[in-house]
């Protein structure tokens, strides 16, 4: 799609590869920025898992993030769902903290890899509450209680649902996790949401009101310098 817009609007002709080359160059740039940024998350967050495809076969999105202000913490597509995938995805969470707070809350489905992982991160002292929601209807206290919040997790889902349909999928699981550290630079950074009085997520006025989506870019990619530092 965007080789056919270059070509219609403004009568560019480039390949569909050299699309992808260039997004696979700007996602290695910008993720750093992605992954140290300091964020403002709190003590709750919730996950969940969707699947993609990459080749035909199901390759697994394990998303996390915090409820209130919807920053994406944790993004990875793994070609697997087990326990240790569950616990690569809460230490992506647990590394956007300076220091785990002690009442550190997680939120998730009923799916026994993250009590699994629980019981790793208690044998390394770590420790959170675990709370899981369970099926499609409230029949326990705790879904009741929590269930907002996983919903919140599933809406994210169908909205990289919407962007990913256009891929038709994906030839190579890294073209996937490039495009995924795209995908979350954009939702934290430049897509505003209506729950948040169309703010965006990250809101530390990186931007002036002037700037218009490609110098946004742009901003972010100068920006991701000083995150390649260390």
């Amino acid at each position: 799609k965007t080789a056919l817009i270059l070509k219609q609007v403004h009568g560019l002709r480039i390949s569909h590869q050299t699309v992808i080359n260039y997004a696979s160059s700007v996602s290695a740039v910008i993720k750093p920025l992605i992954d140290k940024y300091p964020y403002k998350i709190g003590n709750t967050l919730s996950g969940d898992e969707t699947y993609i495809k990459v080749r035909g076969k199901d390759n697994y999105v394990f998303f996390w993030s915090a409820p209130v202000n919807k920053i994406i913490t944790s993004y990875k597509i793994y070609p697997v769902r087990d326990t240790l995938c569950a616990c690569r995805s809460i230490n992506d969470c647990l590394s956007k903290y300076q220091k785990i707070p002690d009442d550190l809350t997680l939120i998730t489905d009923g799916n026994p890899i993250y009590n699994a992982a629980q019981i790793f991160f208690e044998i390394n002292d770590i420790y959170f509450d675990l709370h899981q929601v369970i099926g499609v209807k409230n029949k326990d206290e705790e879904s009741k209680k929590y269930r907002p919040f996983k919903q919140i997790e599933e809406r994210l889902n169908r909205t990289y649902k919407q962007n990913y349909y256009g891929t038709n999928g994906y030839d190579r699981l890294e073209c996937a996790n490039s495009y995924m550290v795209l995908f979350v630079c954009f939702f934290n950074f430049l897509r505003q949401h209506s729950s948040l009085d169309f703010k965006t997520p990250v809101d530390d006025e990186l931007f002036d009101d002037s700037m218009l989506m490609p110098e946004r870019w742009l901003k972010l990619i100068e920006l991701s310098s000083q995150y390649h530092i260390n």
